[in-house]
């Protein structure tokens, strides 16, 4: 059976669901606005002239839409994964009484081989920033620290001088969800 909602019943209810994620989950506003696409998304889809439909059928209908538009399999995974933790969070709250997702599967992730470089294209991506520069000198060090630690993008743009243990050689990390840790940095690096 197809439920309606009018859209800004629907709209308050995603505001409830993204101040319950943020205050009482403690998720990043990364997460939060990620969360907020996906649902969106859906909405979009979900509008008629009667409001926006909740029902299994519209979700799988939603479903082969992202599949026609050649959606990666991790991808609509996530958007499932907002769409189900959203609609908990209703029915938690006495919003709405049907979980119209309840019968849908998560698709299966693919599973696919890491690239890498060969030690010689490392070699060349290390020598290519002009030394004699003082950008090339930061670039040089960006390279060094992202091949010596692992870390992230966000993580190396957030990194500042006093992260940096020069004695030791270790890094003060804040990475994804705020979380502390230290990371060993290479000699070249430092």
């Amino acid at each position: 059976m197809a439920t309606f909602v009018d859209k800004e019943t629907a709209k308050k209810w995603l505001e409830r669901f993204i101040f319950y994620l943020e205050v009482e989950r403690g998720y990043s506003k990364n997460t939060s606005a990620a969360y907020v696409r996906d649902i969106t998304e859906f909405f979009n889809f979900a509008e008629k002239e009667e409001g926006l439909e909740f029902s299994s059928e519209t979700l799988r209908q939603f479903l082969a839409y992202l599949y026609e538009l050649e959606r990666e399999k991790t991808t609509v995974a996530r958007k499932l994964a907002a769409l189900r933790s959203f609609f908990r969070f209703l029915q938690k709250r006495d919003l709405y009484a049907e979980n119209p997702i309840e019968d849908i599967k998560t698709p299966k992730k693919g599973y696919y081989l890491p690239t890498f470089l060969y030690p010689k294209e490392v070699e060349e991506l290390l020598l290519a920033p002009d030394t004699t520069t003082i950008l090339g000198k930061r670039d040089r060090a960006i390279l060094e620290i992202f091949y010596s630690s692992g870390l992230r993008l966000s993580e190396l743009v957030g990194l500042n001088l006093n992260d940096i243990d020069w004695d030791v050689g270790y890094l003060h990390i804040r990475g994804k969800g705020n979380k502390e840790r230290l990371t060993p940095v290479g000699y070249y690096a430092l």
